[in-house]
């Protein structure tokens, strides 16, 4: 399995649009983690009423995005791509 992290502040149709465009392109064998840095200017919470699949993780600081796809990996399940 594949592990997609996608890290957004303030971009939630952006990031729609992301998900809903991987999941066209790929039948299976991937999970999608969303990230949001501390969103103020729209409820992320929405997502997971629009993806259930899609996990989640909310950021309570906007921390950049290298702190962020480190939250998303700690919870990523797919395969390492170096052993």
């Amino acid at each position: 399995m594949t592990s997609v992290i996608l890290v957004q502040h303030n971009q939630i149709p952006l990031t729609r649009t992301a998900i809903l465009t991987f999941r066209d392109h790929h039948q299976s064998g991937y999970e999608i983690i969303v990230v949001d840095n501390a969103s103020t200017q729209e409820d992320p919470r929405k997502l997971v009423e629009e993806f259930p699949a899609v996990r989640i993780v909310f950021s309570e600081t906007n921390a950049g995005f290298s702190k962020a796809n480190n939250l998303g990996a700690g919870i990523a399940q797919g395969d390492l791509p170096f052993s």
